[in-house]
């Protein structure tokens, strides 16, 4: 099915191409009415064909979503019941369910609340419990294996999909209770049914077993850079504290001095006169000196206990967002602190007989987005894909901006050619002087003028063994 993406004004619209046959009070029921849980709707008719536009504005697929990160167990359940919630729904309209469109590519997600938003294509039919289980299918693969009630919970619901003659009820049934009572009445029901059923039960408990111990690699590993990251905010925390109580005890005794030699000089009637105006002036010194504090010298990467090649292996969205939150330095000196370093570890290398040329080779190969307004952050592009946007966690970069979407635009490299795609962002993306239609990509080189929303970048692309 051919998809094409539109922006009209502010609005991003999907259009697919009317099937050849039917339809026709579909359309009419979805033109007219605002249904919840539908994406709006709206025919465009020319003189060989009809288009279906439907609007996507500050919604992003499903596929798009979980190729950045993993899926809850909450969301899958709130994804089931919005799809529940639509089919009630429709059936006020005598709409019907094999209408829906259930690839992920389809299934918009609001990310902030992880509303749904389906599409129903008039003139289309397809196995509905097929449909479904397939989408559960994807979910499995797709679950974050942290979330141990989560994983159960897809499980189920994708076995679920498997028996003959299933419905949603079935499926609500799994979300309606705990995950224990599910497991005990399966486990009940199967002891009831026979010798088949038992070996279904060993077949069960083996496959659970064999994901538990797929995910542990992966649950330590994450545990780890949790840890991680947890301890450098304590120590950044600590840090804060001490230089918080200090400035307020210097505060006090600066006061306390002040007071002393306003009264030597003026007597009482001084001291009353400008003892607080004096007090005021040094709270405000000290409140402007604690404001600027977090703002000055304050890098992640300067956190006491870090090794130089723990700090070079920050590739982490989460690390690379805490970098730039406490150190805004400009890219020419984090570069150059980058050289200091790499210079650093290959002294220490050849004191031991080892030079790290494969290290040095990569130093460099780093490509930017240089801000050509100074108050702007230079955003560093240190692997692809690389999700720019305000959301705080679902994009690599925050951009915390208004006129930023929250996930406003994606980049990638193919074939040797970085490239950008804009998602379906609501003020758009520009290369040059032009303007990217709603998810459409196009490759980008060193030197191009890239307009976020309002702001304009440069990309550099920066090559190995080209000095910064």
């Amino acid at each position: 099915m051919e998809v094409r993406y539109k922006r009209e004004i502010n609005h991003n619209y999907m259009i697919l191409d009317a099937p050849s046959h039917g339809g026709g009070y579909e359309c009419r029921m979805l033109a007219s009415n605002s249904i919840g849980g539908l994406l709006k709707f709206r025919v465009r008719q020319y003189e060989e064909k009809r288009e279906f536009y439907y609007e996507i504005t500050s919604r992003q697929p499903l596929k798009r979503l979980l190729e950045q990160r993993k899926i809850s167990g909450e969301e899958i359940r709130a994804l089931l019941l919005g799809i529940s919630s639509v089919l009630t729904k429709i059936e006020e309209y005598l709409l019907k369910e094999e209408q829906i469109l259930l690839d992920p590519e389809f299934i918009y997600i609001e990310p902030d609340q992880f509303t749904v938003s389906l599409c129903l294509l008039p003139g289309y039919s397809c196995d509905f419990p097929a449909a479904l289980s397939e989408l559960l299918r994807y979910l499995l693969e797709k679950i974050n294996h942290k979330d141990r009630e989560g994983v159960v919970l897809a499980y189920n619901l994708y076995q679920e999909s498997l028996r003959e003659n299933y419905g949603m009820a079935d499926l609500l049934r799994h979300l309606s209770g705990n995950q224990d009572s599910i497991f005990a009445d399966e486990k009940s029901g199967i002891e009831q049914a026979g010798d088949e059923d038992e070996e279904r039960e060993i077949e069960f408990e083996e496959e659970r077993t064999q994901k538990s111990v797929e995910m542990e690699p992966a649950l330590e590993r994450r545990v780890g850079e949790w840890e991680k990251t947890e301890n450098e905010k304590a120590i950044r925390s600590k840090i804060g504290r001490e230089f918080c109580i200090k400035s307020f005890l210097y505060a006090v005794i600066a006061i306390i001095g002040m007071e002393v030699m306003i009264w030597y000089l003026f007597g009482m009637d001084g001291l009353l006169q400008y003892g607080p105006m004096a007090a005021v002036a040094m709270m405000v010194v000290v409140a402007v000196k604690l404001w600027i504090f977090p703002r000055i010298g304050k890098n992640v990467h300067d956190v006491p206990g870090r090794e130089a090649g723990e700090r070079d292996q920050g590739t982490d969205s989460v690390q690379k967002e805490e970098r730039w939150r406490f150190c805004p330095e400009s890219e020419s000196e984090y570069h150059k602190r980058k050289m200091e370093e790499a210079k650093r570890e290959e002294w220490h290398a050849k004191e031991k007989g080892t030079i790290l040329l494969a290290e040095k080779d990569e130093i460099n190969d780093v490509p930017v987005f240089e801000s050509l307004n100074r108050e702007e952050k230079t955003i560093e592009i240190p692997y692809v894909p690389f999700v720019i946007g305000k959301h705080p966690e679902l994009a690599d970069f925050c951009l915390d901006r208004p006129t930023v979407s929250r996930l406003h635009l994606r980049v990638d490299k193919k074939e040797g050619v970085y490239i950008i795609t804009d998602l379906n962002s609501t003020n758009g993306t520009a290369v040059g002087e032009y303007k990217l239609q709603a998810n459409e990509t196009v490759s980008i080189r060193s030197g191009d003028v890239i307009c976020i929303a309002d702001m304009k970048y440069c990309f550099i692309e920066q090559k190995k063994g080209e000095k910064m």
